[in-house]
């Protein structure tokens, strides 16, 4: 995260132009004022000294306000976020302002003067740092922030960028946190930022779980047809389960290595497992239910020889049962998913 703070403007509070018979006719004029009010203001300002409150002694009961800093967030861009990294970068801007009762003017003193440009190395610049920031130099911050990444790609991050001063303690120095007209005061030397970052899932979900979710229908019903035969039920599952682990491959390139499994991997890993399950259920049911018969018809010597209808009507109502549950499953996991 990089940072920037805008801080070189000072104001003013207020005496008389007209009183000295002043006036301005034109720049010349505006730079001569501008000249004698930079001197008045610096000549005995010294600018390694902060106007901070130092008096620590409570017994003589003396009320000084803190000194207050007010940072304003101007500009937010995010840059890029890279997931297999789970780190996220982007760019603000902030600006400072605060009240230095040293550097206090009355405009009509100075022909209307109400604020002056100078640089930083001329007046104290207060002291204000990124927490947890990875670098930092002359008010540039890189900052990394941990992405949470297990609702990927329905996730939202939130990214809390902490401020504080490092030199001065929380009852000698404020910072107030300000966003467009609301202001947030902090009651300690520490306040933040919280940013919100919201994932549009839509590549995702037009990509890998709309197709895979179909995929694993139209495969499922292909598998349990009755006019299908075995090699063309096999040909079709093992496709099936080649095509999501490739896809589980490519999730694992893209997706970072944190504890737990992103829900898009769970996603496909139970597309794959049920896709597996409905291999193996239609390879192995019509063994299971001739050798169920076969044992019931050695054991029942009046009825004889069991039909081939009367075999084939269980099995039709079994493989029709596993049919409805594993195509449930498959529309559960996809309601998972994407609710």
């Amino acid at each position: 995260m990089h940072a920037m703070s805008t801080w070189n403007s000072i104001s003013f509070l207020t005496e008389s132009c007209a009183q000295r018979k002043y006036s301005m006719k034109d720049r010349e004029d505006f730079l001569r004022e501008q000249a004698r009010l930079y001197k008045t203001l610096l000549e005995n300002y010294n600018q390694r000294l902060p106007p901070v409150t130092t008096i620590g002694n409570k017994s003589e009961r003396i009320d000084l306000p803190r000194f207050e800093v007010t940072v304003t967030l101007l500009f937010l861009k995010l840059i890029r976020m890279v997931e297999t990294e789970a780190k996220v970068d982007f760019l603000f801007d902030y600006q400072m302002s605060w009240i230095d009762e040293r550097l206090k003017w009355s405009p009509d003193d100075y022909c209307g003067i109400t604020h002056l440009y100078v640089g930083f190395e001329d007046i104290w610049i207060p002291e204000v740092s990124i927490v947890e920031a990875h670098s930092s130099q002359d008010f540039r911050e890189d900052y990394q922030k941990h992405v949470w990444v297990q609702d990927f790609p329905f996730d939202e991050q939130h990214c809390a960028v902490k401020l504080m001063p490092q030199s001065f303690s929380p009852q000698e120095y404020g910072i107030q946190t300000k966003l467009g007209p609301d202001l947030t005061t902090a009651l300690d030397s520490l306040s933040s930022y919280m940013f919100l970052m919201k994932r549009n899932p839509s590549f995702y979900l037009s990509m890998i779980i709309a197709p895979s979710f179909v995929i694993n229908v139209l495969s499922i019903l292909g598998v349990f047809l009755k006019a299908a035969d075995s090699m063309g039920k096999l040909g079709m599952a093992l496709t099936n389960i080649m095509s999501l682990t490739f896809v589980l491959g490519i999730l694992a390139t893209t997706l970072p290595k944190t504890e737990q499994l992103p829900r898009i991997g769970i996603y496909v890993v139970v597309n794959l497992s049920i896709m597996v399950a409905a291999l193996i259920i239609v390879l192995t049911l019509p063994h299971v239910t001739r050798r169920i018969f076969s044992r019931i018809g050695m054991a029942d010597d009046f009825k004889g020889e069991i039909s081939k209808k009367k075999q084939e009507k269980p099995y039709m109502t079994l493989n029709f049962v596993a049919f409805v549950l594993l195509e449930l499953a498959n529309l559960i996991n996809f309601l998972i998913l994407v609710i």
